[in-house]
């Protein structure tokens, strides 16, 4: 056995170690999240907190309270978008969600396209409080009883509107929808089959565009939409052409890169974007509408 073979023999033995006594005692859990916190980037403590904090969560949902900016909120922190905020005491995307700290008030509207299992989507409701309305769009069903899971748990589900459709260019039904194959990160689904994903794990939804689900669904105003739907983001935008004539957002959270379809067409309709660093990496990138004002 080599001297690297027996550090991560020696890690793992650790670590499960711990693991067990955390689950025969779970007040211990606290103390080893909070020393977990402070040690996760030193070299070989870093890794063995690693090995404790995804096999605690490796068969289960763990139901946690988190605490993200003021607020307080029920989670499952077994998956990606929660992890880091409970193990590693730092929100997931800190930009978009102090972004949606910054801009949403009590009384506003949040459209969250990929909503995924609800992170922002809660922490949205919250913000916007019992006068306001979020909408949440998630087309996968697997995850949408935890989306509704986290609604409940979090006593949300008044001032919260799941729609199940995808949005893009075009209202349609039976369109295929690739689901990710990574147990680790079910945020990889897409309406594009890219190379993470499996021409055979599919199912089939029905899509609409913004344009056409503002006109059903008739919203007095929106003030923050968040786009990341994995590559599609140009579908969805591309879907938008009659709401920014008639209702542009105040403000869109777009996944994408500077240059891409999808931020040039929020240029060309007349959106500024706010991020300064000129880099072609796929990032969220924020979009203001000029002289955008709060109704109420």
């Amino acid at each position: 056995m080599t001297w690297n073979q027996s550090l991560k023999f020696a890690r793992n033995w650790v670590g499960d170690g711990i693991i067990e006594a955390m689950t025969r005692h779970p007040a211990l859990e606290p103390w080893v999240i909070r020393s977990g916190q402070l040690i996760h980037k030193v070299p070989w403590l870093g890794t063995l907190y690693r090995h404790v904090r995804l096999g605690l969560a490796r068969n289960t949902a763990l139901i946690r309270s988190i605490e993200i900016g003021p607020h307080q909120l029920w989670f499952d922190v077994s998956h990606f978008t929660a992890s880091s905020a409970y193990f590693l005491g730092s929100p997931y995307e800190p930009d978009v969600t102090a972004h949606l700290f910054s801009v949403l008030a009590p009384g506003d509207v949040f459209v969250d396209v990929g909503a995924n299992v609800g992170y922002f989507t809660v922490l949205a409701a919250l913000k916007v409080g019992s006068a306001g309305r979020v909408i949440a769009f998630e087309p996968n069903p697997a995850l949408l009883p935890r989306l509704r899971q986290h609604l409940a748990m979090n006593h949300l589900e008044d001032r919260v509107q799941i729609e199940t459709c995808a949005l893009s260019s075009q209202s349609a039904d039976a369109v295929p929808f690739y689901i990710s194959p990574d147990r680790q990160n079910d945020g990889l689904s897409s309406l594009l089959l890219r190379d993470v994903l499996r021409a055979g794990e599919r199912v089939e939804i029905s899509t609409s565009t913004f344009d056409d689900w503002i006109d059903r669904a008739r919203p007095s105003r929106i003030d923050l939409v968040k786009i990341d739907v994995e590559c599609a983001e140009h579908e969805v935008v591309s879907g938008m052409r009659r709401t920014f004539e008639k209702m542009p957002p105040r403000s869109i959270v777009c996944e994408t890169s500077i240059g891409s379809a999808a931020d040039l067409m929020l240029i060309e309709v007349g959106y500024q974007r706010l991020n300064s660093a000129q880099s072609s990496e796929v990032r969220n990138l924020v979009y203001a509408w000029p002289q955008a004002t709060r109704s109420k």
